[in-house]
């Protein structure tokens, strides 16, 4: 185990300081990455058979948060994604159906 007591104490604040500002960072660009993915996202997608409807686009960083702070398990489970989607809109993707109706009755 790492003693810390035998650090400058301007080392530790400095320490202190990166990883304060390193969190922030990480978050800061995962936010301006998943923006820039919502742009992409506001284009109209075709579904794919077989593969059913594309729903939503998820940046990296907030799979691997998300993944380990309540288990991978969490992006299968219904009710957490519709609470994903509604708090980060930009992740929501616009989406049709793959068959074209043409005069239906």
């Amino acid at each position: 185990m790492l003693d810390l007591g035998s650090f400058p104490p301007e080392a530790l604040a400095g320490l202190e300081k990166e990883l304060r500002l390193g969190w922030e960072l990480d978050k800061a660009i995962t936010k301006a990455r998943q923006h820039n993915i919502g742009r992409v996202n506001q284009d109209v997608k075709r579904s794919v058979n077989g593969l059913g409807e594309l729903v939503g686009r998820i940046d990296s960083n907030s799979f691997t948060y998300w993944g380990k702070r309540l288990g991978f398990d969490c992006w299968n489970d219904k009710t957490f994604m519709r609470e994903y989607l509604r708090d980060n809109p930009q992740s929501r993707v616009k989406s049709v159906g793959t068959k074209i109706q043409v005069g239906h009755r």
